[in-house]
């Protein structure tokens, strides 16, 4: 029984120490996966905490006078950088593994603590991915630059901003239309040049691009030869086929009556036969008047071959203006179906983009089109121009066949022996020369006006462009900085960004100053293309639009512009900050330059938009244009003399708005008739003076229509900029205004922004050792291993 009873208590001890064992297992098991989760969860607090504490040392220059955060460690060298950055973090997680160690705070020694119930310690830091400020091209910054704006409580500004936005845009989409305007008028006007050497090889007229040419007594040049000049018969109005008193008054002297000239030489002829019968006659009687007979003989025969020599120089003169004339008809045929085609690529863009257009800008564009189709369009019941013109082409041609007959002279000597004969072929000639057709060659004069009637608003643009665009538009008393940058967009070079090609690149000047040469609007075309092209992008996200807001206020509050008041200039390397973002000059007044080129660029886009729609300023135009070269009937190149006067109406008053606009008013965007400011008898005679004092009537004007200031213009450049460039040139300026403040060694391109981090974390056992998984990963034995990321940013 007592055998049996200690066997029993036995038995009992062994499941009992079984149950204690599994108790104590599991808790140990629970207690050390505890620990791992929670030493796991505290090194990532480290870590997190520790990359965090890196970023604390940010850059204080950058942060108080662009706020903007920035580490910035070491001379830029990557493998440098990753090891500063390794100790920092090493640094600082000591901080949190070992609490107290080193740490004095206000003279406070905090007592160090040998063990702790995690015990968890560091075996490496590995660094990568350092971000910096010119990474993503520059995007890190901009980002950085938007957030703070964020709080700046601009919200008011955005919806005025967009509605001067959506204006601008419509004038872009108008500008690129009115370049295919150009395009189409200035290849029509290709038919000038044909049709003015055609009337200068025919009429005699001495013509240039600009239409005729003058005497000093007002009366027009003439050319030594043309195909009218041969008459049968003495020159009058009515002969040679001219209405206009001038065009007569002018040529009236230079024509030739042919019949006279070759029946003088025909009665020469007869005259020394009669001199050749006295001599013979004389010598079968031994007459001493004979010698006299022979003598006055050899003398006509000279006389007769010097003018028969002038009279084939005067036909080969004749048939080469005859010929120059015919080429040039089939220049100006070839040229027409040219010009056709073009007219109609011009009426498919007219027609998609009428929308874009406002209804009074369209009814302008479509009157002038309609008015190049009517007289290019080869129609049967409209007599037009150049019909009249190619229909002088068989007359012409049939005149040209009749010196090529005439040219049997040029071969023929007079001698005593051919004098018949000689006389015979200038006989011949001069009936052939009867059919010579002079009264057919007409030209419509109805519309010439002398030239000293007509002013011509193209030439007074040679005048203002004698000065530069800033000295026409720059108030008086202002002082212009001298500040210049030691390097331009170096930025951009090093890390090979391309500058985008954008009107700014332009010059109107140029523009103008074609106009004014070469009567050519080749250049203003392309001008008013690349306006039209240079727009923000249409399927722009909201955000991606906001943060270009938010960046554009950004530069309005860090850098400095033309119109920022003395008082708030700081020494910067440059004065005219936000123009230099905009064009890369290392010079400040070359970035205002630009800049002042730029708004009279857009103003005269903007104000030739307004005048396409104003009925009676194109009418004055008009009248002008036909009374410089209505002359020549050719519809294409009156309306082309036309919009070229218009552009330059334009361009003077964009002058005005410019001056106005650095002198801190508003104007409006699209003018209404009334607020022009030039009137139209006033652009021969613009000049600075006039400027500056219609500029300054913007002062007491109200205006009721949508308006833009200096500061505007700058912020929707700054919105069509390519977002790069913009990056870096603020970048740059950042550079190398914290390096004259500051630090002469300072590189903007070595900020940094974050960086991503690896963390090893190991943890002792204490209380059980459990087998390595998946979850619990061992370096040795007794040592768990723990692997942790974080990507450390501003």
């Amino acid at each position: 029984m007592k055998s049996l009873m200690t066997n029993e208590k036995g038995s009992i001890t062994v499941f009992l120490t079984f149950v204690l064992f599994f108790v104590f297992t599991l808790a140990g098991s629970l207690l050390e996966t505890a620990r791992f989760y929670s030493g796991k969860a505290y090194s990532n607090g480290v870590l997190i905490g520790a990359a965090d504490s890196v970023l604390t040392e940010y850059y204080a220059p950058l942060q108080k006078e662009y706020h903007l955060f920035f580490a910035n460690f070491g001379n830029g060298n990557e493998d440098e950088t990753e090891v500063i950055i390794k100790n920092k973090m090493l640094g600082y997680s000591q901080y949190s593994l070992k609490p107290g160690m080193e740490l004095d705070i206000w003279n406070w020694q905090f007592e160090k603590l040998e063990d702790n119930l995690i015990n968890t310690s560091i075996e490496e830091i590995e660094i990568s991915n350092i971000q910096r400020t010119i990474d993503k091209n520059g995007r890190i910054f901009r980002e950085q630059a938007a957030a703070y704006m964020k709080y700046k409580g601009i919200e008011h500004l955005l919806e005025n901003f967009l509605k001067k936005e959506q204006v601008i845009n419509s004038s872009k989409e108008a500008a690129k239309i009115i370049d295919k305007k150009f395009q189409t008028e200035e290849r029509a006007a290709l038919l000038n040049k044909y049709m003015l050497q055609v009337i200068q090889s025919v009429e005699g007229l001495a013509v240039n691009n600009d239409g005729l040419l003058y005497n000093s007594n007002h009366t027009i040049k003439m050319k030594k030869c043309f195909a009218k000049r041969l008459c049968t018969s003495t020159p009058d109005a009515g002969v040679v086929g001219i209405s206009n008193t001038l065009v007569w008054t002018s040529s009236k002297n230079h024509y030739v009556n042919v019949d006279k000239l070759m029946q003088t030489l025909i009665k020469d002829i007869e005259s020394a036969g009669e001199l050749l019968q006295i001599i013979g006659l004389s010598e079968e009687k031994e007459e001493a008047a004979g010698l006299e007979a022979k003598l006055k003989l050899e003398n006509q025969i000279i006389k007769i071959n010097t003018e028969k020599k002038e009279i084939v120089a005067l036909f080969e003169s004749v048939k080469q203006s005859i010929a120059q004339a015919l080429l040039n008809i089939s220049k100006l045929e070839s040229e027409r179906k040219v010009v056709e085609k073009e007219l109609s690529d011009y009426k498919e863009v007219l027609e998609k983009n009428q929308s874009k257009l406002d209804n009074i800008t369209y009814a302008g564009l479509l009157e002038d089109y309609q008015a190049m189709e009517d007289y290019v369009g080869d129609k049967e019941k409209c007599e037009t121009a150049i019909k009249r013109i190619t229909d002088m082409k068989p007359i012409l041609e049939q005149n040209l066949l009749i010196l090529d007959k005439c040219m049997e002279l040029k071969g023929m000597t007079c001698t005593k022996s051919n004098m018949t004969q000689m006389e015979r072929t200038v006989t011949m000639c001069l009936c052939s020369f009867y059919n010579y057709n002079i009264m057919s060659l007409k030209f419509d004069y109805s519309d010439l006006i002398a030239k000293e009637q007509v002013n011509n608003p193209m030439d007074s643009v040679g005048n203002l462009l004698k000065s530069s665009i800033l000295d026409l538009v720059l108030p008086e008393g202002i002082s212009l900085s001298g500040k210049k940058l030691l390097s331009t967009d170096y930025l951009l070079e090093r890390y090979k960004q391309d500058k985008n090609e954008t009107p700014q690149n332009l010059t109107i000047e140029k523009d103008m100053s074609q106009i004014n040469k070469t009567r050519s609007i080749g250049g203003a075309a392309k001008t008013f293309s690349c306006y039209g092209d240079n727009k923000m992008e249409e399927d722009k996200s909201k955000d991606s639009y906001l943060t270009d807001f938010l960046m554009i206020m950004y530069m309005e509050d860090h850098f400095t512009s033309f119109t920022t008041e003395e008082k708030q200039i700081i020494e910067n390397c440059l004065q005219y900050e936000r123009e230099y973002i905009l064009f890369g000059n290392e010079r400040d007044i070359d970035n205002l330059s630009t800049m002042t080129t730029q708004i009279v660029l857009s103003r005269t886009i903007c104000n030739f938009i307004s005048l396409m729609g104003d009925k009676e300023k194109g009418a004055l135009a008009y009248s002008t244009a036909i009374a410089l070269v209505g002359f020549t009937g050719l519809e294409p190149l009156v309306r082309f003399t036309k919009t070229m006067i218009l552009l330059v109406w334009a361009f003077e008053e964009g002058l005005v708005d410019a001056a106005a606009i650095l002198s801190g008013y508003s104007v409006p965007i699209i003018k209404n008739s009334s607020e022009f400011l030039i009137r139209y008898e006033e652009l021969c005679v613009i000049n600075r003076s006039a400027i500056l004092k219609k500029a300054a009537s913007y002062k007491e004007k109200i205006n009721k229509n949508v308006t833009i200031n200096y500061i505007e213009y700058i912020r929707l450049n700054l919105l069509f900029q390519k977002e790069s460039v913009q990056n870096f040139r603020n970048l740059q300026l950042i550079d190398q205004n914290i390096q004259l403040k500051y630090n002469k060694d300072f590189r903007i391109e070595r900020g940094i922004s974050g960086f991503h981090v690896k963390g090893i974390f190991l943890i002792k056992h204490k209380f059980l050792a459990i087998p390595e998984t998946d979850l619990f990963h061992k370096k040795k034995e007794s040592i768990w291993q723990i692997e942790l990321e974080y990507e450390a940013c501003y």
